[in-house]
């Protein structure tokens, strides 16, 4: 992969790299027999999705129209429906722990014969409470079926809140890793979602990935502007001030023979107010910070972490010494191959 496509803070060639399937790339798929989606070949699938990554959460990670989003299921229920009653009914009939291993066995078998990508989160939603035998059997299925199921399983490792599921899933992702998984993973650290970004960080220094270095240093950081306002004014105020007493005024109280005044107790503020009519807060997200630093310093085998959270050091780092690195490396394994020698090996 040439260094020179690796432009500082994007990835555009991750979206060159995948090929081009009109139905994920744009939100339906072609309908087979009896209205459901077609099954793809598993070196197409989810390989197929156009690689746009929108910001947002989960049901965002993907580009519009991925297997792995909601919006097919969610526009096709007479698809979406009955296949997650039918996924409900494998687990309860046959997968379940209760049940004697011959039966189990049914079920693993059957579970095999979801191969269709667009079953496949309906599987992880419906199946992700299982045991391990479930889990093992669905990240075993998931790796059978080529570069879509490396989708799957990255897609497992990203959003289960189950440790050992997450594991399961990372353990079968194939090194080096599917283009795919880099879509996956650069729709994650693009969001807005912490906990997945920061899962996305993790992966990629577990996976060695160099190519979402730039996405890691965006994301290390983020800056939102204060929410917008129906109403004009500040949008907060802050008085630092000292209250003193003194008598407002005197109310006279007159009775028999007699006279008197009631005194009025007034407050004098004396101090300073401060406005606030606009804000923007900077959040660090630190597990980002920490995953770029151990990537970047295991592949350069020098230490990174003086250039802390500041952007500008990075992407200075960025141009002069990590791309002149990666170009260096390209070029000594188009010698390596020139030669009929093995490429060098990464630090």
């Amino acid at each position: 992969m040439p260094a020179r496509l690796l432009l500082a803070l994007g990835l555009p060639l991750l979206t060159a790299s995948i090929s081009r399937d009109p139905a994920l790339a744009g939100g339906s798929a072609p309908d087979g027999p009896g209205g459901l989606p077609t099954a793809r070949a598993a070196d197409q699938g989810m390989a197929g999705a156009s690689g746009q990554a929108v910001s947002g959460a989960v049901e965002e990670t993907p580009g519009a129209g991925h297997p792995l989003r909601y919006d097919y299921l969610t526009a096709r229920p007479d698809f979406a429906e009955p296949l997650r009653q039918d996924i409900r009914v494998l687990r309860a009939k046959w997968l379940d722990a209760r049940h004697p291993e011959p039966v189990r066995r049914i079920g693993l078998a059957r579970l095999a014969e979801y191969t269709n990508p667009w079953s496949w989160r309906l599987l992880l939603e419906e199946l992700g409470r299982g045991d391990a035998v479930v889990r093992d059997a669905l990240a075993a299925h998931f790796a059978s079926q080529g570069s879509a199921g490396q989708q799957a399983l990255a897609w497992m490792a990203l959003t289960s809140d189950r440790e050992d599921w997450r594991s399961a899933a990372l353990d079968r992702i194939t090194r080096p890793v599917d283009t795919g998984v880099m879509v996956i993973l650069a729709g994650a650290l693009r969001g807005r979602h912490d906990p997945l970004i920061f899962q996305a960080a993790h992966l990629t220094n577990v996976l060695g990935i160099v190519e979402l270095v730039p996405l890691l240093i965006a994301a290390q950081s983020a800056s939102d502007p204060a929410p917008p306002r129906s109403r004009r004014g500040d949008i907060a105020w802050i008085a630092f001030e000292t209250q003193v007493a003194y008598v407002a005024e005197m109310i006279p109280v007159t009775g028999s023979g007699s006279g008197a005044f009631r005194p009025v107790k007034g407050i004098l503020h004396v101090g300073t107010v401060l406005r606030v009519m606009d804000a923007v807060m900077v959040s660090y997200r630190v597990p980002v910070h920490e995953s770029l630093v151990a990537l970047t310093s295991y592949e350069t085998g020098e230490s990174t972490a003086a250039m802390e959270y500041d952007a500008r050091l990075w992407a200075r780092w960025y141009e002069e010494q990590w791309l002149p690195m990666l170009a260096a490396r390209e070029a000594e394994a188009r010698e390596a191959d020139a030669d009929g020698g093995s490429p060098p090996v990464a630090h």
